[in-house]
């Protein structure tokens, strides 16, 4: 019984890979690609059709474990946030891609330092249990803390 369901289970994979074949798309660049990122922001806004649903060319800097990337602009400034796979297209130019040099780190707006932070710092960002304090409400009630020991 199991080994027919785990065949029928590969047989379904590979129907939904066979009829999905144009539109499954797995790009793994490498430092000096060009990519376009795909500016998801926009695509919630009512001004979207005004809008560019690209940014880019873009330089790719650094793979993540995670597959996301470490980008620059062509003027060699550091984008402050990593940008996921599922957002980065090839970008077709007729050049060939840019070769990095090892002193990329001249090049760039960012030291070394803080390119390894970008690369192993949390996606996630932990509150820090501290609430902002609006001076123009001077009634405002903060939710008193149940977890007081």
């Amino acid at each position: 019984m199991r080994q027919r369901v785990y065949g029928k289970r590969l047989d379904w994979v590979a129907k939904i890979e066979q009829e999905h074949a144009a539109t499954i798309k797995n790009f793994r660049f490498n430092g000096g690609d060009l990519v376009l990122a795909r500016n998801t922001r926009v695509e919630k806004t009512f001004t979207r059709k005004n809008r560019m649903r690209y940014m880019g060319p873009l330089i790719v800097i650094r793979r993540n474990r995670g597959g996301s990337y470490v980008v620059a602009e062509m003027d060699g400034t550091v984008l402050r946030g990593k940008i996921g796979a599922f957002r980065c297209l090839p970008h077709i130019a007729q050049y060939n891609p840019i070769e990095l040099p090892d002193n990329i780190h001249e090049l760039i707006n960012l030291l070394e330092e803080q390119l390894k932070t970008m690369v192993e710092e949390d996606e996630k960002m932990e509150p820090n249990g501290q609430h902002y304090i609006f001076n123009a409400i001077p009634n405002l009630r903060l939710p008193e803390d149940d977890n007081d020991d």
